[in-house]
């Protein structure tokens, strides 16, 4: 592992660059992907996957317990199958194991070299991959759906966590959603990654959209959080039987630590306008030692 006391760069496909203080970048392939594991100042460790951030140990739990006690909240049965698509990290599967009435957590993840990676780190999900309950499958979801369709499984609750949706990929994350919905028990919900809901993502819009003018609109509502680290508000959007109102979640104005945030966001303004030129590289990483200390 190399050492930094530098700045690692994100740069989504929205062309949109964030800033990370750093003190150390871990970086391997996958045979799928690109993953980089940063030691950031603000956030602790981080995970990165194709250069866009996914989750950071400070504040990782506002995403994963957020969507892990809209579920629970909802349950009513004394045994639950739950089924988790992504998420890696393991932190959904540390959530949900907490909770007796979980019979049963079937992960589908396409990435085994990553997964066999997180769970050794035992800071993030505390273990949760070697609970008995959890079965793992290592297949890209959207074949592995399919399977699971002719073999007419059935799940209690299901939590979509794959990549960010945008323009080029909405169109079959809907169609995937919709799959979703037919691996749901009776009484069963599901809660997706919605993305960012900056002004200049429109992907969420069509989202709202389709639920406003469809009453049977599978995707019945929406959930906004707050995770500091992903520098916009996100949404999760949620389907089942159980209707909650449009709100914003009691994590959207959680006061963690405001005055860090507040102080971590002027820092990052002015590096990044100090550094507009020099990071134009998706994975670059700057050397700001001798010029803030931030």
């Amino acid at each position: 592992m190399v050492l930094y006391k530098k700045m690692f760069c994100e740069t989504s496909d929205l062309q949109c660059t964030h800033v990370f203080g750093c003190s150390g970048v871990y970086s391997f392939n996958t045979a799928r992907q690109h993953v980089s594991i940063v030691d950031t100042k603000e956030f602790g460790e981080a995970l990165f996957i194709d250069g866009e951030i996914q989750s950071t140990l400070k504040d990782e739990y506002i995403y994963h317990n957020t969507i892990c006690k809209e579920i629970m909240s909802k349950l009513t049965k004394p045994n639950n199958n739950i089924l988790i698509i992504g998420g890696a990290e393991g932190c959904l599967l540390r959530d949900f194991c907490k909770y007796d009435i979980v019979s049963s957590v079937t992960q589908v993840d396409w990435d085994e070299e990553l997964v066999n990676y997180f769970k050794q780190k035992t800071n993030w999900n505390h273990g949760a991959y070697y609970d008995s309950r959890v079965k793992l499958v290592f297949e890209d979801a959207f074949t592995w759906i399919e399977n699971a369709l002719t073999k007419e499984e059935k799940y209690d609750a299901i939590v979509v966590d794959l990549v960010d949706p945008d323009e080029s990929y909405l169109s079959k994350f809907l169609i995937f959603l919709e799959k979703c919905k037919h691996l749901l028990d009776s009484k069963g919900m599901l809660i997706a990654n919605g993305g960012t809901c900056n002004p200049w993502n429109n992907v969420w819009k069509v989202c709202v959209d389709s639920l406003e003018k469809n009453e049977d609109a599978y995707i019945t509502n929406i959930i906004p959080i707050n995770v500091p680290s992903y520098h916009s508000p996100w949404i999760l959007l949620y389907y089942g039987p159980i209707h909650i109102p449009f709100k914003t979640h009691e994590y959207f104005f959680e006061p963690w630590n405001i005055d860090s945030i507040k102080n971590y966001y002027a820092c990052q303004t002015k590096k990044i306008q100090t550094y507009k030129k020099e990071i134009e590289d998706k994975h670059r990483v700057i050397d700001i030692s001798q010029t803030y200390g931030c």
